[in-house]
């Protein structure tokens, strides 16, 4: 596992455009296809979709503060991949010190509440692979969702809870 967890690491840090871009260039809500690189920055040929939303934050030493959060759908392989920003800047929100299971909740537009096993890894991104197209399906569905994820539901250390909604 050691070895799949460095491969998907090296890999987020490849695949993942730096959330230190100007935020202004930024766009919000809106999903988009981005050519995904190699170490050496050359297109690889395969496309991810991603969106950025902005959500809120809480925890023992601030409450409702900005976060900036990243979705990215890799397909089947890699599914689907959160990262979280407190303070709308990197590093990423790493949910434990290794990597871990925890639950993800999304409400639907009809006040149904849906729950998702997530994987966190070393650096810190949530993966929803099984459950990838449950989720596409209730992001194409429901008009706005709402996702709360809590630290808590992680690792018995840590009080944060993060939200962020998609509105169509």
């Amino acid at each position: 596992m050691k070895y799949g967890t460095k491969i998907l690491s090296v890999l987020i840090l490849i695949i993942s455009l730096g959330i230190n871009e100007a935020k202004s260039q930024i766009t919000y809500n809106e999903w988009e296809t981005v050519v995904l690189v190699d170490e050496f920055e050359d297109p690889t040929g395969e496309t991810a979709e991603r969106i950025f939303l902005k959500g809120t934050f809480s925890n023992s030493a601030t409450s409702n503060s900005d976060l900036i959060v990243k979705i990215m759908d890799h397909g089947l392989y890699f599914g689907l991949i959160i990262e979280l920003y407190e303070y709308s800047r990197a590093p990423g929100v790493n949910m434990c010190n290794d990597s871990c299971f925890g639950v993800m909740e999304i409400k639907d537009d009809s006040g149904e509440t849906h729950s998702f096993k997530a994987w966190s890894s070393e650096t810190g991104a949530l993966y929803f692979i099984d459950d990838r197209k449950e989720i596409l399906s209730l992001m194409e569905k429901s008009s706005k969702l709402t996702f709360l994820i809590k630290e808590s539901s992680f690792w018995d250390i840590g009080s944060a809870r993060y939200t962020f909604t998609l509105n169509k």
